[in-house]
């Protein structure tokens, strides 16, 4: 065996695989200033309404953002819980318990599309843990472009900003 074989040999046995859990989002708050952050976050995202920027985006801050956010912080003020956010809450759980049944070679962050955590947070996150590799998980139960390919879309576009490139799966 060769010395460059022998280092990918041990590279390989020494490699920490990052899991990236990935979820939609959620305001950071069930009130009007929250949501309206979340809102605009969320619907300027070109996977999610695509009209074009010179019309949506006037029309988002100006008129739908200010308008829904009060009744959607009403909505998710009935479902928000002492800890938080019910999707946030659930997701950190379910990412604690891989990361406890994973072991060391493994190590699980959760990003979130909207809000925070953000991927690019959770990918931070992942290259200080030493994560040599990246497999991404969407917690969506089907594929669409306006969930799983604008969540991918954020994370290329975070990895790059990184100037981040492990092998991802």
């Amino acid at each position: 065996m060769t010395e460059k074989e022998n280092n990918q040999t041990i590279q390989a046995k020494t490699a920490r695989q990052g899991i990236l859990l990935f979820n939609l989002g959620t305001p950071a708050a069930p009130e009007r200033w929250a949501v309206a952050r979340y809102l605009k976050e969320f619907l300027s995202d070109e996977r999610v309404v695509n009209l074009p920027r010179w019309f949506w985006l006037p029309l988002l801050y100006c008129v739908i953002a200010p308008l829904r956010a009060g009744r959607s912080a009403k909505a998710y003020a009935k479902v928000w819980t002492k800890e938080g956010s019910p999707l946030l809450v659930l997701s950190e759980q379910l990412t604690a318990r891989l990361q406890a049944s994973a072991g060391e070679s493994r190590v699980f962050m959760l990003g979130m599309r909207y809000g925070e955590p953000s991927i690019r947070q959770a990918l931070e996150k992942l290259r200080e843990s030493g994560a040599t590799e990246l497999t991404v998980l969407p917690m969506y139960p089907q594929f669409s472009f306006t969930t799983t390919a604008s969540g991918y879309d954020a994370i290329d576009t975070a990895r790059e900003a990184m100037n981040s490139n492990p092998p991802q799966h």
